[in-house]
């Protein structure tokens, strides 16, 4: 098995793909659109997969969504 096909069973393990959201509010990820974080394997320094960061308003939504969900405990 390639590199490439390792890191794609990996990932796909994880439920990742090559470019990931940052921010999820319960099971269901945001679509995020503020920079690009990108994951480097420390052996190679290749890619393996990225991350999109959530922006304020992403933040300001999840965290309204955690304080709903913690006022209900």
């Amino acid at each position: 098995m390639s590199m490439a096909e390792k890191r794609r069973e990996i990932l796909g393990t994880l439920d990742l793909g090559g470019l990931n959201p940052g921010a999820c509010i319960g099971s269901r990820w945001l679509a995020c659109r503020d920079h690009v974080i990108e994951s480097v394997s420390p052996i190679d320094g290749r890619v393996l997969a990225q991350v999109c960061t959530a922006s304020e308003s992403d933040y300001e939504e999840v965290a309204a969504r955690a304080w709903e969900a913690f006022s209900t405990w």
